[in-house]
């Protein structure tokens, strides 16, 4: 199964503005997009990765093309109608459309994210972690519901995207810190001290 995995950047990120554009913001010494891109680079399941950027994200475009990363501009006008864009252009047939705000995402997480994905054998898949777990690092989740929080992780058939009625699978993963969403300046501090804890920890 060949998957496309494709890194939404195109975004206004207006909560993180006084920072610049979000995907390049960064935790520790790398910009955010390039944390989930360095993932899904070693990756086995992932064939090929694709930056959505738009009009709104133009050094993160000059970035990934100096990187020599694909790159397609969408619309810039919505997460959904970008995706579609997106998905519509590539013509893939199974994608993995993460979000350019998880600085902790790591090749193990894809790898079963993907895993699941075939297992399941539906034709959507929805990454998911607990929302006491999020609360414990210190992060507030935007939304959820049923004390699950959706965390910026999606597998779907491409050809099938926008279809209100597609069924799909839950995927919940207990461990919270590889999905920890960052939006805002606060949350860069957060994950700036998490970072160092976690840094520590392995140079112990």
């Amino acid at each position: 199964m060949k998957i496309t995995a494709i890194v939404m950047a195109g975004g206004k990120g207006t909560r993180m503005r006084s920072l610049g554009e979000k995907p390049l913001v960064k935790v520790g010494r790398m910009e955010m997009f390039r944390r989930v891109v360095s993932a899904l680079e070693g990756s086995r399941q992932i064939d090929e990765v694709v930056i959505a950027s738009s009009l709104h994200t133009p050094n993160t475009t000059r970035e990934a093309e100096n990187l020599g990363l694909q790159v397609i501009i969408t619309p810039g006008v919505g997460y959904v109608e970008d995706l579609r864009y997106a998905l519509n252009r590539l013509g893939v047939e199974h994608a993995l459309v993460i979000n350019s705000d998880l600085p902790f995402i790591n090749v193990s997480i894809i790898d079963k994210v993907c895993d699941r994905y075939e297992r399941s054998r539906k034709p959507a898949l929805t990454v998911t972690t607990k929302i006491a777990k999020i609360r414990e690092l210190g992060f507030e989740p935007t939304y959820g519901q049923q004390g699950l929080s959706p965390v910026g992780i999606n597998m779907m058939r491409g050809p099938l995207i926008g279809d209100d009625e597609m069924d799909q699978e839950i995927f919940v993963i207990e461990d919270a810190l590889p999905l920890i969403n960052v939006d805002t300046p606060e949350d860069v501090l957060r994950a700036e001290r998490l970072l160092k804890i976690f840094e520590a920890k392995i140079s112990n």
